[in-house]
């Protein structure tokens, strides 16, 4: 949600970051045990975790279907500012915009599976010291 807000207040990455390292740090001022959920390699990650947390996923079908539906809400609510994208903005720029929208760059079951274990895989690396855990087991953490 970070990004999201600063993106509406910001149109380039580097003062939409500094908005969301802004925002972060005034959230962690505020909050001795503060817990972030999203999926960043450790270059786009403005603060250095205490701990790390890999979501397993072992309901692959229902996680695919429902990146689509979130995809595609995304560009109905979004619908005139995409649209305002892909009429003005450079070519090189549409891929800052839909980057991560499955419904747009559609994958396969299979390649989709590929690819969330292949950022797993990512984010192990770019954090050793982090743990693969499926959702009950994060909870009981």
């Amino acid at each position: 949600m970070r990004y999201e807000n600063n993106w509406k207040k910001h149109k380039t990455i580097d003062t939409v970051q500094k908005g969301v390292v802004k925002d972060i740090n005034a959230i962690v001022s505020k909050n001795k045990d503060t817990i972030f959920v999203g999926l960043q390699g450790k270059d786009n990650v403005p603060f250095t975790p205490d701990v790390v947390y890999i979501l397993i996923r072992k309901d692959y079908e229902e996680y695919y279907r429902g990146k689509l539906v979130r995809d595609l809400n995304l560009l109905c609510k979004y619908k005139s500012e995409f649209e305002e994208v892909l009429k003005k903005e450079p070519f090189e720029e549409f891929r800052n915009h839909f980057w991560s929208n499955d419904i747009v760059a559609m994958k396969s079951f299979d390649e989709f599976k590929k690819h969330v274990e292949k950022i797993n895989k990512s984010i192990q690396k770019d954090f050793p010291t982090s743990e693969m855990l499926t959702a009950s087991e994060i909870l009981k953490k």
